[in-house]
């Protein structure tokens, strides 16, 4: 990814935008915000003027920092191919570089409670195999991410997934490398594509054919950011493709119990294209489960709200609380989930709204015999973890961070 890539995209905005609104109109949290009764293309002739002039304005902060992320108007929306997405992020790295919004300012380790849930919620093996790096000359690399190791279980449920499917694979892990989406949503653009680029460089040493993608965050940014410019020759898929491709390598357990599910698909999965459906076609074909679809679904999905949640938190809690509405409606007792952090933010509304929350990979390795569950749901629904308080967990736990640390992480998810 060039230094120059936000430089050359700001030319373009400016060079091209003709402030017709387009986007502003489709966009579905602009309506929850101050902004609403102002016209698109007077939201968006501030967009403009704060990108061209660098200099802030009110129309504009809100704009940008209200943006949930779910990638809706980057398909197809802007009629000169603009990518309004990257605009909101150039708007929040001018408010970075002036120091005018405080919430940028402060630096601290990103990945601190990533750090400290991956350990505190596996064993040393558990902990060694999810973050040491496996090369062979396999065509497949799978990389999960960074954000899913606050839920590690995931992890080694893919791979496990990945071991009885049988074929050799190489495995990239997370926290050492990320896609530079964190920072690319803060509009700290300089770090992002740093991180970028080391990502990029990771992948090109295994030389894959093939790369799994377990989040949707980064199959997303991949393929509109990266792909075409710098892994032009590597397919991308997600893990639930790969494991549907080769869904006749798996063995199910005899002992089935049927179960009714709704599915929360990942939203930018679903409105960009970059996954053809895979959670729900192998949701399809896992014995036991029958489907039922809530109101919005596939193209049409409504997302959870969660990238709201930094600078617009009543923002996040509307879509969500519709979103919970939305499930109860299907009268379903089990709400499955695609993305790692949807899973998070419903599950901590269970008891409110009396239906359980699970994630695909989840109910995938249960079905296939394989006993590992979420212990981070776990805390946030009971406070305990395997029936230990927080005092009795980390007795047994060696890990470099202090107590009041690892209080003030796991306190940060109820």
């Amino acid at each position: 990814m060039k230094s120059n890539y936000f430089l050359i995209k700001r030319k373009e905005f400016i060079d091209k935008c003709t402030k017709c609104g387009i986007c502003a109109k489709k966009c579905p949290v602009i309506p929850e915000t101050e902004i609403k009764d102002y016209s698109p293309q007077k939201i968006q002739k501030a967009l403009y003027d704060c990108i061209k002039l660098e200099e802030s304005n009110n129309i504009a902060h809100i704009r940008a920092f209200s943006c949930m992320e779910c990638f809706k108007c980057t398909i197809d929306d802007c009629p000169q191919g603009l990518n309004p997405l990257i605009t909101n992020e150039i708007i929040k790295s001018i408010y970075n570089e002036k120091e005018q919004d405080e919430t940028l300012k402060e630096k601290v380790d990103p990945y601190k409670s990533h750090k400290i849930l991956s350990q505190l919620l596996t064993n040393d093996n558990e902990y060694k195999r999810i973050t040491t790096l496996k090369k062979s000359n396999s065509k497949y690399l799978f990389f999960p991410g960074c954000n899913v190791y606050q839920q590690p279980e995931k992890i080694l449920n893919t791979l496990d997934i990945l071991d009885m499917i049988g074929k050799e694979y190489s495995f990239l892990p997370g926290l050492e490398n990320c896609c530079g989406d964190r920072c690319f949503y803060s509009g700290d653009l300089e770090e992002g594509i740093n991180l970028t680029n080391m990502f990029l460089q990771a992948i090109k040493e295994f030389k894959p054919e093939i790369l799994l993608l377990w989040c949707p965050t980064c199959h997303t940014r991949f393929s509109h950011y990266l792909e075409k410019n710098n892994n032009p020759n590597i397919i991308i898929m997600s893990v639930h493709e790969y494991i549907l491709e080769n869904f006749e390598h798996l063995k199910f357990s005899s002992d089935i119990n049927k179960e009714k599910f709704t599915l929360h698909e990942a939203c930018k999965s679903s409105y960009t294209g970059v996954d053809n459906d895979s959670p729900r076609k192998l949701l399809g074909k896992i014995p036991g489960i029958e489907l039922v679809e809530m109101k919005n679904n596939k193209k049409n999905t409504k997302c959870c709200g969660s990238g709201a949640i930094t600078w617009y938190p009543k923002i996040f809690k509307e879509f969500l609380k519709r979103r919970l509405i939305e499930t109860k409606n299907t009268d379903t007792e089990k709400l499955v989930a695609v993305c790692h952090f949807c899973e998070q933010s419903f599950i901590q509304h269970e008891k409110e709204y009396d239906f359980s929350v699970t994630n695909i990979i989840n109910v995938l390795a249960g079905h296939l015999g394989i006993s590992r569950h979420n212990k981070l749901r776990e805390y946030i629904l009971n406070k305990k973890i395997n029936n230990l308080s927080i005092e009795e967990l980390i007795k047994d736990v060696d890990i470099e961070y202090s107590y009041q640390e690892i209080k003030s992480t796991l306190e940060s998810f109820v």
